[in-house]
């Protein structure tokens, strides 16, 4: 996971996960970010670093991500986080590159909205999309939603 902070790139950790020397392809990145404009050019210095696929990342639960409103955290602003998908679609189509999307079935019991994502990350031109089986409130705990994917599947499924 690459953060779409700017000012983070020429970090060791940062700049290391940017180097892909020696790695075999597909090489794909994930990316996490709040603000549209930054993914967009999170993505693009991804693709030009050799990222082959880029990855929104929506699924994340920690504190750590959460608490800046990256990750899972953006599923609770469906509006924001469809102009961050747009974003990234948008910066990767001129080169071909995939964009998926890592996504869980929503912040918490009361607000699952996975479906609604789905289906605009799908029209927006996402290629691929992988839904963790839980709220971001489960954690890695509970039982997986498998009825709530198998919604995701069959609906999305049916448009492509």
């Amino acid at each position: 996971m690459v953060t779409s902070r700017k000012d983070l790139w020429a970090s060791l950790k940062t700049s290391r996960r940017a180097n892909h020397e020696g790695e075999s392809a597909p090489i794909a990145v994930q990316i996490a970010g709040t603000d549209a404009q930054m993914m967009h050019e999170a993505a693009a210095y991804n693709i030009d670093k050799g990222a082959q696929i880029i990855d929104i990342n929506m699924g994340c639960p920690t504190k750590k991500v959460c608490n800046k409103w990256a990750g899972s955290a953006l599923m609770q602003d469906e509006a924001l986080a469809l102009e961050i998908i747009q974003a990234v679609v948008k910066a990767a189509e001129p080169h071909k590159v995939p964009v998926t999307l890592k996504m869980r079935t929503g912040w918490c019991a009361t607000h699952k909205n996975a479906l609604n994502i789905a289906l605009a990350a799908q029209d927006a031109g996402i290629q691929m999309l992988t839904v963790h089986g839980r709220t971001r409130e489960q954690g890695y705990k509970g039982q997986a939603e498998y009825d709530t994917m198998a919604e995701i599947k069959a609906v999305c499924a049916s448009r492509w």
